[in-house]
């Protein structure tokens, strides 16, 4: 049997039954696929982690750091800023610690088995930088 699209189920769906009947069924079903839910943590970390990759990439090419750095913002838990050229290695290790968390998550599986309390901590650290700074993750 051929396996119809989302938008092939709507047609077959609302040719087949009353208008306040297709609302009704369409207000419960939704085009997601319950294989996303199962595993939010890791599906999201999948779709995250390369695109923090691409950022970081970025971010070392152009050697910039978000502007509230420069403001003397300083991070919780990180070391102070003297001068531009340490704004950027923060904000670069910032990034690290993030993108090391959302490949944790990805691949959680395999490494909760391999784990230390170190790497534990990272990924603690990675995901709360990562709320923290989300106003910053653009160039």
């Amino acid at each position: 049997m051929k396996q119809m699209t989302f938008r092939a189920r709507q047609r077959r769906l609302k040719r087949k039954v009353r208008r306040d009947e297709w609302s009704r069924l369409m207000k419960n079903h939704s085009p997601i696929d319950i294989t996303e839910v199962w595993n939010l943590e890791v599906y999201t970390a999948k779709y995250v982690a390369p695109r923090l990759k691409k950022l970081i990439k970025i971010i070392k090419e152009k050697e910039v750091a978000p502007a509230i750095l420069a403001d003397g913002v300083e991070p919780k838990g990180l070391k102070p800023l003297t001068s531009p050229v340490d704004e950027c290695k923060i904000w670069q290790q910032m990034l690290d610690d993030m993108l090391f968390a959302f490949e944790y998550y990805a691949d959680k599986y395999t490494r909760d088995l391999t784990a230390t309390d170190e790497d534990k901590e990272r990924v603690k650290k990675g995901l709360r930088l990562f709320a923290e700074w989300y106003d910053y993750l653009w160039y």
